[in-house]
């Protein structure tokens, strides 16, 4: 008797036109942003915000993009 076992991870980058199984494909960043949403609002930001000093006399961001940005929904 021959089995064969198929483990599905519903977190595909794309969804394949075969599959039939159940997929959430493109939607792990919205997962990973609510979770960072979620963090920042009970913790404020734990991580720095990597910033270069340009010539001109301004900063630019360097790592950091999205905690800022929803840290910027907070006010």
């Amino acid at each position: 008797m021959n089995f064969s076992l198929y483990i599905h991870i519903p977190f595909c980058k794309k969804k394949c036109a075969y599959c039939d199984f159940p997929s959430y494909a493109g939607k792990e960043s919205l997962i990973e942003d609510d979770a960072l949403r979620k963090s920042i609002r009970v913790s404020g930001i734990q991580q720095p915000l990597v910033v270069m000093s340009k010539d001109d006399g301004r900063y630019q961001l360097m790592d950091g993009f999205r905690r800022l940005q929803i840290a910027r929904e907070f006010g």
